[in-house]
């Protein structure tokens, strides 16, 4: 009886006859799969369909390959993960998780990783040094990379962009808005439209960011707050409470703007001022 070690010592394992890659007895690999003369399914793994893995690929744990999905690289599938439909996880990326899912025509690679329960569905991209974790969801035509972090309940759609920053708790973007370098966005925020959020900027709360807007440096938009038309907030400025930013507005400085304050217009607010109460600049 064979033998092979798949790194904790030799188990009873045999080469697969579509490819000729090892497959521990205990897991379970189609005839209809193809695995790669150096790639390895060990564990309990299942795998179905005319799945690929090949080069140094490695699927182990309780994972679960099916369709027509890819594995290749030095790929890594473990867990409980799934991968399914005509999905491509490659070079150094690590699935992993308890229920975590790589469907559609979703790609997974670089040094990306995705666990917990997270998705990653659709026509998505995860790549670079990515992470998505929790029980977030990518999908639709958006992508993830840089070293962003997506996490908790959050969900990335549409065709957005997070090209860095840390997403968590339960926001949501889409539309084409853009979140880049050190941007955060937390609790029930929501960024949509063309909207961009940089640099250090925090979006929180309720707050709403779209249409145009940008909101970059170390600005804050927190409460129930709304920045839109092609608005930008900067600097070190804060928009909170009810009060709304809108129209080509532009907010900076160290300027805070709360209650149920509108600036409109083309007004430019910059300096230490604080605005609040319910008045319309404009």
């Amino acid at each position: 009886m064979a033998t092979h070690d798949f790194g904790a010592g030799a188990v009873n394992a045999t080469q697969h006859a579509n490819g000729g890659g090892w497959v521990a007895d205990t897991a379970s690999v189609a005839a209809t799969v193809y695995v790669g003369p150096t790639a390895e399914v060990f564990n309990t793994a299942a795998v179905t369909g005319t799945v690929k893995i090949y080069d140094t690929a490695k699927v182990s744990g309780t994972a679960v390959l099916s369709g027509q999905c890819q594995i290749y690289g030095a790929a890594t599938v473990s867990g409980a993960a799934r991968v399914a439909g005509y999905a491509q996880v490659y070079d150094t990326a690590a699935i992993s998780g308890t229920t975590s899912l790589v469907t559609d025509n979703a790609q997974v690679y670089d040094a990306a990783v995705i666990s917990g329960a997270a998705q990653i569905t659709g026509d998505s991209r995860v790549y670079g040094t990515a992470q998505i974790s929790g029980d977030a969801i990518v999908s639709e035509r958006s992508s993830v990379y840089g070293a962003a972090t997506v996490t908790d309940t959050a969900i990335i759609k549409g065709e957005a962009r997070i090209a860095g920053g840390t997403i968590t708790d339960s926001p949501q973007v889409y539309g084409t808005a853009t979140i880049s370098n050190a941007a955060e966005i937390s609790g029930s925020a929501r960024v949509y439209g063309a909207a961009k959020v940089m640099n250090d900027a925090k979006v929180y709360g309720d707050a709403r960011v779209y249409e145009n807007a940008e909101v970059r440096d170390f600005a804050l938009a927190y409460g129930l707050s709304e920045i839109f038309g092609s608005s930008i907030v900067q600097g070190n400025s804060k928009i909170y409470g009810r009060a709304i930013v809108k129209d080509n507005a532009k907010v900076g400085g160290d300027v805070e703007v709360f209650g149920r304050v509108t600036v409109s217009g083309a007004v430019e607010l910059t300096g230490v001022t604080t605005y609040d109460g319910s008045q319309t600049l404009s």
